[in-house]
């Protein structure tokens, strides 16, 4: 890397999230590319479990536990990350060993399945979003929690399926202060899953979901 450029915005350890001592379970079924896939014989990119993410350079990857870090942009021109935008967040997903996203400021949500050799952007349930994505963040169960920044077009999102597909969970917020920009969550004993926002201007807020198990 850079060093004269590089500022880290963000780190992720698969299987863990930085700050936190209880392991995440994973789970959630795996989701393929509708897309021509960059290399039909296999992920050419990474499987370590450390990734980070470089405000101007992008998508960084270590393979010796943080120590040394490499740039893991897209090696497959035709599917290359836009570094034109500032990176912010970076998730190693649990599902699978090759799948990382990526969060830009003002450039959306990008994910890749192969540990950086391609990388394709994620659009579903998010067209009217600010595009600034500080937070991503993955519950036991799997979910994934992105905090948006903006005014009226931010808040909380979650998928279910590794994100591809988003659904915005902004109830209870005021509407006109939606800039979201950190994510964690609870479980309580009973199975009821909070997930904690934290926001721009108005604090913390906090939204309860009963779990229940599979019939």
């Amino acid at each position: 890397l850079d060093a004269a450029q590089t500022t880290i915005t963000d780190l992720s350890y698969r299987g863990s999230v930085i700050g936190m001592s209880a392991p995440l379970a994973g789970g959630g079924a795996k989701v393929k590319p509708g897309y021509i896939p960059g290399n039909p014989g296999g992920p050419l990119g990474s499987s370590a479990a450390c990734w980070g993410v470089s405000l101007t350079q992008g998508p960084v990857v270590s393979s010796d536990n943080g120590t040394t870090f490499t740039l893991a942009t897209g090696a497959n021109g035709a599917f290359p990350l836009p570094l034109t935008a500032d990176f912010l967040s970076v998730l190693a997903y649990s599902n699978d060993v090759y799948e990382v996203l990526t969060g830009t400021n003002g450039n959306g949500l990008w994910k890749t399945w192969d540990g950086g050799d391609t990388w394709h952007r994620m659009t579903r349930g998010l067209g009217a979003t600010s595009g600034v994505v500080p937070e991503l963040h993955e519950a036991p169960n799997g979910d994934i929690l992105m905090g948006i920044v903006g005014v009226t077009d931010g808040g909380v999102y979650l998928s279910a399926d590794g994100g591809v597909h988003w659904m915005v969970i902004n109830e209870g917020f005021d509407p006109n202060e939606l800039s979201v920009q950190d994510l964690v969550n609870d479980t309580a004993s009973d199975g009821t899953m909070s997930y904690w926002a934290g926001k721009l201007v108005d604090g913390i807020w906090t939204r309860s979901i009963e779990i229940f198990p599979a019939p």
